[in-house]
């Protein structure tokens, strides 16, 4: 595949490019747990967030993002309290430990575990609140989008969302330690994991903002276009 993508490390060594610190930028789910869970990336991330916000610029995320956020403190939590209680799985039952307790806990346990993954999101979301907003387009048009970028472009399809989303708020730059986002076309990839930092290079310059809105609609009036001469082809060679 012709990759039309750009990337850009976000190490230090990179600092020196302007191009490194756009003005607006969409973080990716990945980048947030590397911090707060305190990974491989996760100094880099922030201190990198922390030199963006100095240079001017600013991060946004969506609705997509924190219902990750939530689905990841929520399989937390149950497989800590699962582990805590040594929750066994009876014979028989394909279940985790932390799945067959969703399953017997109590309504008041339940609960208290919904309150704990709630609190943690919130609190990410305040921490995130240093750097930038959330901004939420229209659900369709990010559903109808994302489905088209998955079904042109393959990959994850939360990945195709979160390019959806991060289109639909005016920004190609997105911040991922995920590879894959280069598969999609004219983004520029921000990050520090091995993969995007070896297809960074000095020369790299970022893409201008294209709308795959506009993009898939002119290669589908080709495709028309293309289909209406194939179909007069046919009728004439009949005659």
């Amino acid at each position: 595949m012709n990759r039309t993508s750009t990337s850009f490390s976000i190490r230090k060594e990179s600092w020196n490019n302007q191009s490194v610190f756009p003005d607006l930028i969409y973080i990716d789910t990945n980048v947030v747990l590397d911090i707060m869970e305190q990974r491989t990336y996760g100094r880099i991330s922030e201190e990198y967030l922390k030199e963006l916000v100095r240079r001017d610029g600013m991060i946004i995320w969506s609705r997509q993002l924190i219902d990750e956020l939530i689905d990841f403190f929520h399989y937390q939590i149950y497989k800590e309290e699962a582990s805590n209680k040594n929750i066994i799985v009876p014979k028989g039952i394909n279940a985790t430990p932390g799945k067959w307790l969703e399953n017997i806990a109590t309504d008041s346990d339940s609960a208290n575990y919904a309150r704990q993954v709630l609190e943690k999101v919130e609190n990410v979301t305040k921490y995130l609140e240093q750097f930038g907003v959330q901004d939420d387009p229209d659900h369709e048009e990010v559903n109808s989008l994302g489905l088209k970028i998955y079904s042109e472009y393959g990959g994850n399809r939360k990945d195709s969302m979160h390019v959806a989303n991060a289109i639909l708020s005016g920004t190609n730059n997105i911040l991922t330690h995920d590879a894959g986002f280069l598969r999609y076309p004219y983004i520029n990839v921000f990050g520090a994991s091995k993969a995007i930092v070896n297809s960074n290079t000095s020369i790299n310059n970022p893409n201008d903002f294209v709308d795959l809105r506009e993009l898939f609609e002119k290669d589908e009036k080709k495709d028309e276009n293309k289909a209406g001469i194939d179909e007069n082809k046919t009728e004439e060679e009949a005659i």
